[in-house]
């Protein structure tokens, strides 16, 4: 734990950053940090949250300021770097080796490479990329026309994966459109400092031993299960999940509710948590929102799904918030339909998915509080239930906390039994099993787990449901 004297000390040093920063060093910071801080969020933030959210993630400390020292150069923000306490000759040594794209303290090399091409573009060269891809249809005209520098416009562009770090087609089209060789010959550095590390991450751990030395255009092939049917049974083929990030993984942290009826979902706070560690871990990106009402929760997800996510392997969705049969509740107690969960996510509207895995964890709760007993035990449902169908689309799979007409819990110091459960699961077990066998699992220990009120002992199990074709391996 930090001293009051360790805490005035960081704080100092941090106003000095707070206080010389201008708009656009500021709108330059945050981008530098979208490898640790998820876009959306960071979005939100300005530089006092900012500097507080990279304290938080222990990115920078009262200690530890190199993270902070690279990005100050970077924007060429020196003399701050140096009350900092970077010297002179250790400024030129970390400005030589980030030219390179080459970080001593976390900095992303892809996010180097496009703050130097963001740091390059003109106002009148940005317009001129607004009016190119404002024909995309993965792109909002109206966002578009909001960017006035380029850093807002590759801010908006890796928001909408239309430029990432597997495939840089997209951002030679950008410079290529500008003319500038310049900046044609820095990507082409880039691309040959990192050449080795583009290659696609293919985990060999968990690939079933009928599927051993298969191309991924095999796993595509249903018609081979056929082909490779043994004793009459098909040998079942596994999505393809090599891509890096493998997709989104959408959190809605639904805690503080506007209505009476719809207690605080203390505790909620612990799942997300453990949510965001294993997700992180199987390499997605985290997009989370907090507290968002019923309307703010369907555009989240109109424009989670409009992004474009040819390059992912996957979509995971987790709601964690109050509901009832076939809805879970905005922060303004309006419900908010599964269908329109799922919908916006069909093949129909997301062709980009068509085909992949969508997968949905929710931990939906009536938030009919424990009165009696152990007062750190919630309901989350007493009368939650689920829709009787699944989507109509292959390739989905909803799981939800609980079954029809039956209660789920939550610890307020703990979180949910079946986020806790599933997260444990996921960590102990994903190199060696699949999501299926993995929810299994689930369900049998959350079976075990006891909810006291009075004397009598109440129970949960919880139900996916799935119109998965193929097995998915985290």
């Amino acid at each position: 734990m930090e001293s009051d004297a360790e805490r005035v000390a960081f704080g100092d040093d941090l106003f000095k950053v707070i206080e010389g920063m201008t708009k656009l060093e500021t709108e330059q910071l945050k981008f530098l940090c979208f490898g640790h801080i998820p876009v959306g969020t960071i979005e939100q933030m300005d530089i006092t949250d900012l500097l507080q959210s990279l304290k938080e993630r222990r990115i920078i400390s009262a200690d530890k300021y190199d993270f902070l020292i690279e990005c100050l150069i970077l924007i060429g923000r020196n003399d701050i770097a140096h009350q900092l306490g970077c010297d002179t000759d250790d400024m030129h040594a970390l400005d030589s080796s980030l030219q390179k794209y080459k970080s001593f303290a976390g900095l992303e090399s892809f996010i180097i490479l496009l703050h130097t091409v963001a740091d390059n573009m003109e106002e009148k060269e940005v317009k001129k990329i607004v009016v190119y891809f404002s024909e995309t249809a993965y792109i909002s005209r109206g966002k578009l026309k909001m960017c006035h520098n380029g850093f807002q416009l590759l801010s908006l562009l890796l928001k909408v994966r239309h430029i990432h770090a597997n495939n840089l087609k997209t951002l030679l089209d950008l410079v290529q459109v500008l003319n500038r060789k310049d900046l044609e010959e820095k990507i082409k550095l880039y691309q040959d400092i990192n050449s080795s590390s583009d290659e696609s991450y293919k985990p060999t751990s968990y690939v079933p031993e009928e599927n051993k030395n298969k191309s991924d255009d095999d796993d595509d092939d249903d018609d081979n299960s056929d082909k490779n049917a043994d004793n009459g049974e098909r040998n079942l083929q596994h999505y393809k999940m090599t891509a890096k990030p493998r997709g989104i993984c959408l959190i809605f942290n639904n805690v503080h509710f506007m209505t009476e009826n719809l207690k605080d979902r203390i505790g909620s706070d612990v799942d997300k948590d453990e949510l965001v560690k294993v997700f992180t871990n199987f390499h997605f990106e985290i997009i989370e929102y907090r507290d968002l009402t019923k309307t703010e929760m369907r555009a989240k997800l109109g424009e989670v799904s409009s992004m474009d996510h040819r390059e992912y392997d996957c979509f995971v969705c987790c709601i964690l918030s109050h509901g009832t049969e076939g809805i879970v509740y905005g922060v303004d107690g309006e419900p908010l339909p599964y269908t329109n969960i799922t919908s916006p996510f069909q093949p129909s509207k997301c062709k980009s998915l068509t085909g992949k895995p969508k997968l949905y964890f929710i931990q939906a709760c009536q938030g009919l509080a424990y009165q009696s007993g152990e007062e750190d035990i919630e309901f989350d449902g007493l009368s939650m239930s689920v829709p009787t169908s699944i989507p109509n689309e292959a390739d989905f799979l909803m799981a939800y906390a609980t079954v029809s007409g039956y209660v789920s819990f939550r610890s307020k110091r703990n979180g949910s039994w079946f986020i806790q459960n599933l997260c444990k699961v996921f960590r102990d077990c994903s190199k060696k099993y699949d999501l299926s066998d993995m929810l299994l699992m689930v369900n049998n220990s959350v079976s075990k787990e006891d909810g006291l009120m009075g004397n009598q002992i109440y129970k949960q199990i919880p139900a996916p449901l799935s119109t998965l074709r193929k097995k998915v391996f985290f």
